[in-house]
């Protein structure tokens, strides 16, 4: 771990510029406020590529770090009062816009659910003495809250499935539990195994177990996919290199990543594609490599380049869902480009 850490730290800006390029594609559109003068608060993708953003009023302070006991700032778990809001859903074929009668979640993580629902995570989540704060909501597709529930704290990742299921990655203040968890009023984290699974009715159906127990534990997620069915994760065990995990059908594997770390993760087959890396100027690396035996082999790197070859800004959204590569650029545009595009040269 350190040895990759020194690696990624060696590398400056024009050791990324030398890569060879990948580039993208404009695609369908651009992010587009539902009423005017809307703030956005967060954009994320859906299972199938499509663009899922949350917007408020232009009054609304989103995303807010308060001081709680000491000098400590945590997340915010809920905003002061509820709000109405806006879910935006944009694809090649359509965009409908959900108002949300009432939002209480701070640090939300919007998701795109079957039958036109929508669900909405907040990332963190206290334990009082009474019991634990609802941090996962699901709305109708009129906007009304049908169910909330509690998905723990320490939420880095939210990937919703075509069936309906939903996986949640865990950072390291949801495997280790904080904010009331596992103190003397609480239960352990709920996010303890780094990999959680919830069902239709978003109730807990499975948890990540090591296929090796006591070797490789996760004490966070730090990018995260579904391929079909199958969930994809870049995760940092307890001790060790990093690794990356698969769970597919209730079976999990892992390999070991020497490589390159990454926020994010495209797949074709046994070959794997790592978005982004450690330090400034990594955010539009790609390293790619093969699963072998148990561990991942690097086969060599890239940098993700606009049309013509230019740079991605450094505030560009770059993630992965499947074997595509999505971007949004500051200026609200959107990219993208297949991974096996890459493979097959």
């Amino acid at each position: 771990m350190k040895n990759l850490l020194r690696r990624e730290e060696a590398l400056d800006r024009a050791d990324i510029l030398d890569l060879p390029t990948l580039e993208l594609q404009p695609t369908w559109g651009f992010l587009d406020p539902p009423e005017k003068g809307d703030n956005c608060a967060r954009v994320t993708l859906g299972p199938n590529g499509e663009w899922i953003s949350l917007w408020t009023a232009p009054d609304i302070e989103m995303n807010v770090k308060e001081t709680r006991g000491s000098r400590a700032r945590f997340a915010r778990t809920r905003l002061p009062e509820a709000i109405p809001a806006r879910i935006s859903i944009q694809t090649p074929e359509s965009s409908r816009v959900v108002e949300l009668d009432e939002l209480t979640l701070d640090f939300c993580l919007p998701q795109p659910m079957p039958n036109g629902n929508i669900l909405v995570v907040g990332a963190r989540c206290l334990y009082h003495e009474d019991g634990p704060e609802h941090n996962a909501v699901l709305y109708s597709p009129d906007g009304r809250v049908i169910h909330t529930t509690t998905f723990g704290d320490g939420i880095s990742f939210v990937c919703t499935t075509e069936p309906g299921t939903t996986w949640v990655g865990y950072h390291s203040q949801g495997t280790n539990a904080t904010n009331g968890w596992g103190g003397r009023n609480g239960p352990g984290a709920l996010g303890h195994s780094g990999l959680v699974r919830f069902g239709h009715g978003l109730d807990l159906v499975e948890e990540y177990e090591p296929p090796n127990p006591g070797t490789d534990s996760i004490l966070e997620v730090r990018a995260m996919t579904v391929a079909g069915s199958a969930v994809w994760a870049s995760s940092r065990p307890y001790y060790g290199l990093l690794q990356l995990v698969r769970i597919q059908d209730g079976v999990a594997a892992t390999w070991q990543n020497d490589a390159a770390m990454a926020r994010g993760l495209v797949v074709s087959g046994d070959r794997i594609g790592l978005i982004g890396g450690w330090g400034p100027g990594k955010h539009d690396r790609l390293v790619y490599g093969r699963l072998e035996a148990d561990r991942f082999v690097r086969e060599g790197a890239c940098r993700i380049a606009l049309p013509g070859g230019s740079e991605v800004p450094l505030a560009s959204d770059l993630l992965g869902v499947g074997g595509t590569i999505h971007v949004i650029t500051e200026d609200d545009q959107f990219y993208q480009v297949e991974f096996d595009e890459l493979l097959n040269r």
